[in-house]
């Protein structure tokens, strides 16, 4: 049984040896690694290129391991030092093009990138860099002094001014975009509402750059389009004819008139909205024009005759400027009425034997009272009601009249009135400029004496365009212009305009779009800004 039992062990310890033997003769004529890796090189930025190898490679961050064409002065690479990764990234200097692709070389007597086996990269082996995308953008006026720009992809920055110029503007802001497609420009300068204008990046002050670090190339440039929506400034309605003339911020297309949308103008009550819609008046208006001038209708007429107070409200698509660019909606617009002070007239028409029709150039009221007229032959004249559907306020004993019955002449279309003293300011929305008044003698003051013509015109103060809203405080009158989206300031001791804007162009406070309504409290002044 011992005997045996040798046996076997002799039998296991040969087994085991020739095992041993033959892994040993395996390892003995295994094949070593002697390839050295190689790479593919791809422009992540401007000056970034990431290598990647066709095995994970370890080495150390040696300037100049790598060559890179086409780099300036200093003709530096350097790398990042990998372990045991497949890539490892380059930092040049001077390669000013992302389309531009670029040869980059490895020398092995300065680095020392290798594989696990130790084999380096070949002296002198090369790969062609791939190119790029860098963000760019589309620009769009959106607004008189503001520009939307539209990115290829997302990007991300600060609100820096100067990142950006703008063709014929004297100053350019930008917000911040996060992470977003777009970013709004706000302008200073610009003053024609169709004219287009180059936007162009400063990448050594702006920071706009893309999820990859990847930065807007310095002097992009995009001219854009304009699409500024034209805006409503100023109606007025003449109760004598009936006319209400509509002023916009651009020319509006009324070339046919039917570009103009009547259905989508309405007059309305105070407080209420799209109550009486424009159907059936007629344009005046030949050919494009910033205002459209339009006769009501005698029913409109009448029924605007019950309104207390009247405003305008404008649907979306009303009007278009002749860019094509649609008006938004917009309701409880301000209006302007002129009052009628000029008395009807009549014909007279003999019906039958003892019966005359008078007809009125217009719609008028009264009492039935007999012999309130005469006719010459006749002993008796007894007269019907007349109508009671009136639209005018045929106000012939005007108690804002001087005592010799004649009026103030003041400015054209004046509007606002304001009271400080002694003294009355009138605002005059088609003369842009500001009547003073001697409420004491009731006669206009001279509050320009450097105007050698000495008429009404020439006496007013002047002011921005289409002065509405006024308000006094103290020594300074606060005028609210519409068209030039401005407050002018007035020194009530001087009248003259104070230079309320330092060393910026133009005297006026620049505030929102189309302002009319200006209030003061205390040490502020408030304005409504219609257009805003």
């Amino acid at each position: 049984m011992n005997s045996k039992f040798n046996i076997g062990l002799f039998i296991l310890g040969a087994f085991l040896i020739s095992a041993i033997f033959l892994t040993g003769v395996n390892q003995a004529f295994a094949p070593s690694d002697t390839t050295p890796p190689t790479f593919t090189a791809s422009r992540t930025a401007l000056n970034t290129i990431v290598l990647t190898f066709s095995e994970p490679v370890s080495g150390t961050a040696i300037t100049n391991s790598f060559t890179v064409s086409g780099i300036t002065s200093p003709n530096v690479v350097k790398n990042t030092a990998p372990t045991n990764s497949n890539t490892l990234t380059l930092t040049t200097t001077g390669l000013t093009s992302p389309s531009s692709t670029h040869t980059v070389t490895y020398v092995a007597n300065t680095g020392d990138i290798k594989d696990a086996a130790s084999n380096e990269i070949a002296n002198g082996a090369t790969a062609t860099t791939t190119s790029f995308t860098l963000p760019t953008f589309t620009a769009s006026r959106t607004a008189l002094n503001t520009i939307v720009l539209t990115f290829s992809e997302s990007v991300t920055g600060s609100a820096i001014p100067g990142s950006f110029t703008v063709a014929g503007a004297s100053s350019v802001t930008n917000t911040a975009p996060t992470n977003s497609n777009t970013l709004t420009l706000t302008t200073t300068g610009l003053t024609s509402f169709t004219s287009t204008h180059a936007v162009t990046y400063v990448a050594a002050i702006g920071d706009i750059k893309n999820s990859a670090n990847n930065e807007i190339q310095d002097n992009t440039t995009n001219s854009g389009t304009t699409a500024i929506k034209p805006t409503f400034v100023l109606a007025a309605l003449t109760k004598a004819s009936g006319v209400l003339d509509i002023t916009f911020s651009r020319d509006i297309d009324n070339t046919p008139i039917s570009d103009v949308d009547l259905a989508q103008l309405f007059l309305s009550e105070t407080g209420k909205v799209n109550q009486v819609p424009l159907t059936g008046a007629t344009i005046n208006t030949v050919g494009n024009s910033t205002t459209i001038s339009i006769t009501l209708s005698v029913s409109q007429r009448q029924l605007l005759s019950t309104l207390s107070g009247l405003e305008l409200d404008i649907a979306s698509g009303a009007v278009k400027d002749t860019s094509g660019n649609t008006i938004l909606a917009a309701s409880d617009k301000p209006l302007v009425t002129t009052l009628d002070k000029t008395p009807p007239t009549f014909t007279a028409s003999r019906t039958a034997l003892n019966t005359i029709v008078l007809t009125f150039n217009e719609f008028i009221t009264g009492t039935g009272i007999n012999n309130s007229f005469t006719v010459a032959g006749a002993s008796f004249v007894a007269v019907n009601t007349a109508s009671t559907n009136t639209l005018f306020d045929a106000d012939l004993t005007d108690t804002a009249d001087t005592p010799d019955g004649k009026d103030i002449t003041v400015g054209s279309a004046p509007h606002g009135i304001a009271i400080s003293g002694t003294k009355a300011y009138v605002t005059n929305v088609a003369s842009n400029s500001v009547s003073v008044i001697d409420l004491s003698t009731n006669t206009l003051v001279d509050a320009d004496p450097n105007d050698a013509t000495n008429s009404p015109a020439g006496k007013d103060i002047a002011v921005g365009n289409i002065p509405y809203g006024i308000a006094i405080s103290g020594t300074k009158a606060y005028v609210a212009n519409p068209i030039s989206n401005s407050v002018s300031v007035i020194d009530l001791s001087t009248n003259t305009l104070v230079d309320a804007n330092g060393a910026s162009a133009g005297n006026d406070i620049t505030v929102g779009s189309n302002p009319y309504g200006i209030a003061i409290s205390g040490t502020k002044a408030y304005v409504t800004n219609s257009g805003s």
